[in-house]
């Protein structure tokens, strides 16, 4: 059902992750390109660093991989912060491949401009792996069909990065997503047990939480937990600077 939220939990997610596990090869982009069958697993990380580490310690502990697409334009967290910038490389040193989630509307572009594309996407990718210090391997598109339809760009790469939604990956491999906190079109433990040779999943990490409740609800923590990292941070610099914290 499309409601229903109960599904997403750290203990069901483990539980996917098994039953992929038997029947899966776990790929990278590479892999995938290369036409070989098993799972592409990807998160794009619209709201949290903390849920997507969780997940990546989980996934590890497991022997399983994934490719996590950093936005770095996100409003949710910055990673340029040395907390967050430092669990993206963690993640990474799980055995996680690191990918640009890349927001075409934050550079007003137009799936025509090609040029402009490869200059903001280089842009982004340099920033990021600069501050990270982690060589990225593909690409996503947030919200790619806001401000033009982004599934319909026809590049396999774009400077140098596998494109995520390429027409390669729409056509050799059954998709699955949980956009917006609900299976959007058939849930995961279905399309698993339809044994598909080559599945492309696409997860949220701050959706997979150690208890059930509503999307929205879900999101409260990521907000919350901003909040107050920045009030500490605040209260910290006063205290080690030996300044007055006047309340």
């Amino acid at each position: 059902m499309i409601n229903d939220y109960t599904d997403f939990t750290e203990d069901s997610y483990i539980k996917l992750l098994n039953i992929a596990k038997s029947k899966y090869s776990y790929l990278s982009y590479d892999d995938a390109l290369n036409n070989k069958p098993g799972i592409l697993w990807r998160h794009d990380v619209d709201y949290s660093i903390h849920r997507s580490h969780k997940l990546a310690m989980i996934e590890h502990k497991l022997g399983v991989f994934a490719t996590y697409f950093i936005y770095l334009h996100c409003e949710f967290y910055n990673v340029m912060e040395k907390e967050i910038s430092q669990k993206i490389s963690d993640i990474s040193s799980l055995g996680h491949a690191i990918g640009l989630h890349f927001d075409p509307a934050f550079y007003d572009l137009s799936i025509g401009d090609t040029e402009k594309l490869e200059e903001c996407v280089q842009k982004d990718k340099s920033i990021l792996e600069n501050i990270t210090g982690v060589k990225l391997s593909a690409i996503s598109f947030h919200n790619p069909d806001v401000g033009g339809n982004w599934y319909s760009l026809q590049l396999e790469q774009v400077c140098g990065l596998i494109n995520a939604y390429a027409p390669f990956f729409r056509d050799n491999y059954v998709y699955c997503s949980d956009s917006n906190g609900y299976w959007r079109f058939d849930s995961l433990h279905d399309v698993l047990a339809k044994n598909h040779q080559k599945l492309h999943v696409l997860t949220h990490p701050a959706w997979w939480t150690p208890e059930p409740m509503p999307p929205r609800s879900r999101i409260e923590p990521c907000i919350a937990g901003r909040a107050e990292n920045v009030g500490r941070n605040y209260d910290e610099s006063l205290k080690l600077h030996r300044r007055k914290n006047i309340r």
